[in-house]
């Protein structure tokens, strides 16, 4: 079994800190830049998406909604050789067509995957909403 390397989990979780960043800054090029051409994102109460087109389309729709901002918080982080995963906490605010603030908390698990360059993408996204 593969140990985790410290560098490898801070050069991962550098790569979450920036996604994340770029999220609440509602940058869809820059988040989209973190996720692998064949990337599988799993939404919360939605169906699958697949591809770089189809998530792209996904993350400009979510960061173009009025009003609407992220908080995101690493919870763990682990590198095993070119495969790592990250745990995040967040919490979105936007507002409803009434006007109404509507918030909703979750977790999202990244499975992170290594390219040849050394950069990490993500391949996987899986997001459960708590509230």
């Amino acid at each position: 079994m593969a140990v985790p390397k410290d560098d490898d989990a801070d050069s991962l979780r550098q790569a979450e800190t920036a996604l994340g960043g770029a999220a609440a800054a509602r940058d869809a090029e820059a988040v989209l830049a973190h996720f692998a051409a064949e990337a599988v994102v799993f939404p919360p109460n939605a169906p699958e998406i697949r591809g770089w087109k189809a998530v792209g389309e996904l993350i400009r729709g979510n960061l173009a909604v009025p009003g609407f901002s992220i908080r995101t918080e690493l919870q763990q982080a682990e590198a095993f050789g070119d495969l790592g995963y990250t745990l995040v906490g967040y919490e979105t605010e936007d507002r409803e067509v009434e006007g109404r603030l509507r918030r909703e908390t979750g977790r999202v698990l990244r499975l992170w995957k290594r390219q040849g360059d050394g950069e990490w993408k993500v391949i996987l996204e899986i997001m459960s909403a708590e509230r």
